[in-house]
């Protein structure tokens, strides 16, 4: 499914006005599906970083109609208010509570994403606030350890920096 809405604007306002928020929700929700909550968040990620980065920098060198029309149908994709409106500013904090990094990091970038919509929810969120700042005093440890080894760009430092990121956008 992903690789199908990817670059595909009209897929994705079909996607959406079909109700598949709905059925990633009813994925995400379901029990045993934790490779699935990380695969439907890291699509949502992808959808909203794709569509910021095409209506910020556009396609073609030389745009034409065609490029015109892929634009304007990316400028219909309401993928973040939707995402507000069925709650999904509160699911994606729960992967937070993930063992794993790998998931932490997909967490992090998706929160950071969906912060223009989720801004007010996410400061009244103490169980958010806590984790955030459990993680912080976690990768600030790791991130010292990377850079006692001389690795002064390492992933632990990377995640601090989302973690960061993260509690500045909510001060």
């Amino acid at each position: 499914m992903a690789s199908l809405l990817r670059h595909f604007p009209f897929a994705q306002q079909r996607f959406l006005k079909l109700g598949g928020l709905q059925v990633l929700e009813a994925l995400f929700l379901s029990s045993g599906g934790a490779s699935l909550r990380v695969r439907a968040v890291t699509l949502l990620y992808d959808m909203i970083v794709e569509k910021e980065l095409i209506l910020q920098h556009g396609l073609d060198p030389v745009p034409d109609a065609s490029h015109e029309a892929w634009l304007r149908q990316y400028s219909q994709v309401s993928l973040l208010p939707q995402l507000a409106e069925r709650g999904w500013c509160g699911l994606v904090p729960e992967l937070l509570a993930s063992p794993e990094h790998d998931v932490r990091e997909k967490a992090l970038r998706a929160l950071l994403a969906m912060m223009p919509p989720c801004r007010e929810l996410y400061r009244g969120d103490r169980a958010l606030a806590g984790a955030l700042s459990l993680l912080q005093e976690q990768y600030q440890g790791l991130a010292e350890s990377e850079r006692g080894f001389g690795d002064e760009d390492g992933y632990f430092g990377e995640l601090l920096g989302l973690v960061d990121s993260m509690l500045g956008k909510l001060r």
